[in-house]
C-alpha cells in the first residue's frame, strides 16, 4: 500500500465543484491543478500538481470515487479549473513510469 498525502472527500453523486475541491492544492489552496488517476487494484490514487505553486501531492480514492472520476470527470468551469489527465495503470505498456 502506498503512502498518500490526502484522502478524497466526495461522494459519487456530488457536484463537480466539490469533486474538484477534493484535489485543491494543500499549500496555496489553489484549484488550478492537473490531476491524473492512477489505477491500482485496492489502492488507486490521483496524482496532482498545482499550476500556481508547482506543489505535487497524491490523494487516495476509493472504488466509488474512481468510478465517478472515470465515468463523469469534473468539467473545468471557471470556478474549479481542475484538469483531469488520462488515467494510467502502472506496469501497462501505455503508461509512463512514475517520477522518483
Amino acid at each position: 500500500m502506498n503512502a498518500h498525502d490526502d484522502v478524497a472527500r466526495f461522494r459519487a453523486d456530488d457536484d463537480a465543484r466539490i469533486v474538484a475541491a477534493s484535489f485543491a492544492c494543500p499549500v496555496c489552496l489553489g484549484l488550478d491543478a492537473a490531476a491524473r488517476l492512477v489505477l491500482v487494484p485496492d489502492d488507486s490514487e490521483v496524482e496532482c500538481s498545482c499550476s500556481g505553486c508547482a506543489t505535487e501531492w497524491s490523494v487516495a480514492v476509493d472504488a466509488a470515487q474512481v468510478l465517478r472520476l472515470v465515468l463523469h470527470p469534473p468539467v473545468a468551469p471557471d470556478d474549479a479549473p481542475l484538469r483531469m489527465l488520462p488515467p494510467r495503470t502502472p506496469g501497462a505498456p501505455w503508461s509512463r513510469p512514475r517520477a522518483a
